[in-house]
């Protein structure tokens, strides 16, 4: 006996009728037929525990080139710890920043919004993100994972709206301000929107005979103002 599926609103739901001139079902309706159950089997409810859901380790570096690394091709810099990752893990070969610049490329991978919609499209590093950017650390936070960040920040400076630990992360310890990470041995550095002094640190660049090089900037910052105050 054969029939058919049609939906009926008043019942909002599908009901079966006969249809008295269909013939034998086709090899190629099984197959449909097969194919929609198989699909449809997912998302019936079963007794099995949910899987374990994996780690993520995201790791954005500023002025790497594809192949600086040894995974994707790299002859003079070896890097066995992050091949490794790209082993076990996934490598994306057709994944493009979302801008030329840091912060714009950071803000980017955060919201998952281009340039056009993007709120922090400059790169003076004191843009901060808005309050009401939705993050990928917000969401993840929203699945029940622990999120943490270290590094360069880059979005907000401390006490602004864009502050890491106000954008869905439970632990950033790094630079907040991404001039501020232009300084390789720096007075402090910022965990959860507090100073951490480093105070080694600065006994190492104050009794070296170098602690000129030590203390300037990679590269000198256009305007002065935007290095944070110690």
């Amino acid at each position: 006996m054969n029939h058919e599926l049609t939906f009926d609103p008043s019942r909002d739901s599908v009901v079966t009728a006969r249809n008295p001139k269909a013939s034998a079902p086709s090899p190629i309706r099984r197959l449909l037929a097969l194919l929609f159950v198989l699909s449809a089997a997912p998302f019936c409810p079963a007794d099995e525990p949910e899987a374990e859901r994996p780690n993520i380790i995201f790791i954005m570096v500023d002025d790497l080139g594809y192949a600086d690394l040894s995974s994707f091709g790299s002859k003079t810099i070896q890097t066995p710890n992050i091949d490794r990752l790209a082993t076990e893990g996934f490598s994306f070969t057709q994944c493009y920043s979302g801008c030329t610049v840091c912060a714009p490329a950071r803000a980017t991978l955060m919201t998952g919004k281009h340039m056009g919609h993007a709120a922090v499209r400059g790169n003076t590093g004191g843009i901060p993100l808005p309050s009401e950017e939705v993050t990928v650390a917000e969401l993840l936070k929203q699945a029940d994972y622990a999120t943490g960040g270290f590094g360069k920040w880059g979005l907000g400076d401390i006490d602004t709206e864009g502050a890491p630990e106000k954008q869905g992360f439970d632990l950033f310890f790094g630079y907040y301000h991404q001039i501020h990470a232009h300084y390789f041995y720096p007075d402090y550095l910022v965990r959860n929107g507090k100073k951490s002094r480093c105070p080694a640190t600065k006994a190492f660049t104050t009794t070296s005979p170098k602690r000129d090089f030590f203390r300037r900037p990679i590269r000198t910052p256009a305007r002065s103002d935007n290095i944070p105050k110690t």
